[in-house]
């Protein structure tokens, strides 16, 4: 820090001329692709408009260090990608055309601003961002040999926090592997097609005349889409589609997610809700999708659909064994998933820690108009 304080002061001591992105970046969609194209082996990896990649292929449209910019699905994310790679119509590339900026810079610039970027996107029944909101947001350009030393700082995080969540993941592994055991062993009776002990209920459409992004006194009732945890909230209506408990699973992007839904809420496209009937404890249900993998297509847009959910075959034992099952595994849960426990504690520590210092060290002063 004192290092990137002391060229501040020598080589813009008055402040850094902040530039919208359009001025200095060529901001482009890509293109779409064929079904027959998606190889799973392919050399390249397809950036859409989801989290993770949509698959892989054998062609390339772009160059690697290049910042993403998701246009629709997880509209307004932004991404860095380090290798070439495939980028479909769903998503934007930020590609400066000046040599003003280092790539991964303005990446840390942009997601330091993530929660701004989200919200430039519409409120349609399939969220976008445009071009044209894209190219008016502003970010610092401070001087190059500033910027590398603030990337070098930064690089240094990711990779203390990436040790920290790939020590994690491991127990996470291990969890997984411990209650598909307990399944194994515990569960040694019957197997039922699930829709003989479950309904089923897909979202719909966002209710537009009754839809707030903030929750209010009128609009209290949750909109859920197929995001993971609070990003799952699209916004809020005033009236509950679904008010008894149920599970939801992503049908897209993060394709077979579940979460157990105690309380009213609103699910919208792409969201499948199962109602478990007496014969099933619903977290029970809910741990034993966490040990499968739903199977997709690997061909085309992956999706999850109710007829391939109402596939499944489920163990349904007596309620006095998945009740214990389920106090077994909310053990293990807590110990995994709590912040106040553990590794994810230590994680939770560093990525408050990382956006501090990521905030503090891309705050500057904007350059006057008289300077």
């Amino acid at each position: 820090m004192s290092k990137i304080n002391d060229l501040i002061k020598e080589l813009c001591p008055n402040g850094v001329q902040f530039i919208n992105l359009g001025n200095f970046c060529e901001i482009k969609t890509g293109l779409g692709i064929t079904k027959k194209s998606i190889v799973e082996d392919g050399a390249y990896e397809i950036i859409s408009g989801g989290f993770e990649p949509m698959g892989r292929c054998n062609e390339c449209n772009r160059k690697g260090n290049t910042v993403t910019i998701a246009r629709a699905g997880s509209a307004g994310h932004v991404k860095y990608i380090e290798n070439d790679f495939y980028l479909n119509d769903k998503c934007f590339s930020i590609i400066p055309k000046k040599p003003i900026v280092i790539s991964k810079f303005l990446y840390y610039s942009l997601a330091n601003i993530q929660n701004e970027i989200y919200k430039l996107k519409s409120s349609g029944t399939v969220p976008t961002v445009n071009t044209e909101k894209i190219s008016k947001i502003k970010v610092p350009i401070p001087p190059l040999e500033i910027q590398k030393e603030i990337v070098k700082i930064l690089d240094k995080f990711d990779e203390l926090k990436a040790e920290l969540e790939a020590e994690l993941e491991a127990r996470k592994n291990q969890y997984d592997f411990f209650k598909k055991k307990l399944y194994m062993n515990m569960c040694d009776t019957r197997y039922v097609p699930i829709e003989k002990v479950c309904d089923f209920l897909v979202g719909g459409d966002v209710p537009k005349d009754r839809l707030s992004k903030e929750k209010t006194t009128e609009y209290n009732v949750p909109i859920i889409s197929n995001g993971i945890g609070e990003n799952a909230i699209y916004g809020y209506t005033d009236e509950a589609k679904i008010s008894r408990p149920s599970i939801t699973i992503s049908a897209r992007g993060t394709i077979g997610y579940s979460q157990v839904r105690s309380t009213p809420y609103f699910p919208i496209v792409r969201l499948i809700c199962v109602f478990p009937n007496k014969k099933i404890n619903i977290k029970f249900l809910k741990y034993y999708f966490d040990t499968i993998k739903f199977k997709v297509p690997t061909t085309g847009i992956p999706q999850l659909t109710v007829p391939m959910v109402k596939k499944l075959t489920i163990p349904v034992p007596p309620l006095e064994i998945q009740n214990k099952i389920v106090k077994i595994l909310d053990k293990f849960d807590k110990l995994i998933n709590d912040i106040s426990v553990g590794l994810p504690a230590e994680i939770e520590l560093r990525r408050k820690q990382y956006e501090y210092y990521r905030n503090k060290l891309l705050s500057f002063e904007e350059l006057s108009a008289n300077d």
